[in-house]
């Protein structure tokens, strides 16, 4: 409820081709500044057709009194999303076909 029916937030993303690594921002539509989430991706090469990922992330909310309660949510969705995504890219390595 606090964060409305869903999760909606903007995103601020820079890529880095030569150092292969993506930084990113976002912030919440209903808590604003008070949550908020930055992180980087980079990825390193494992032989000619295969890469790892890396991602560090920080969360933080500035609510009072479920503040960690939000951060410890936050970090389980991006877990969640991140597993899936690699769940993906090794069932279709080589992306969507039309």
């Amino acid at each position: 409820k606090l964060l409305g029916g869903s999760m909606a937030y903007t995103e601020t993303a820079r890529v880095d081709r030569g150092a292969a690594t993506m930084t990113l921002r976002h912030v919440t539509r209903a808590l604003g500044e008070k949550l908020s989430l930055t992180g980087e991706i980079r990825t390193t090469a494992q032989g000619d057709d295969a890469l790892t990922r890396h991602c560090v992330f920080e969360v933080e909310a500035k609510v009072f009194g479920i503040g960690r309660l939000l951060e410890r949510t936050v970090e389980d969705s991006i877990r969640q999303s991140l597993d899936a995504t690699a769940d993906f890219l090794r069932n279709h390595p080589h992306g969507l076909k039309a």
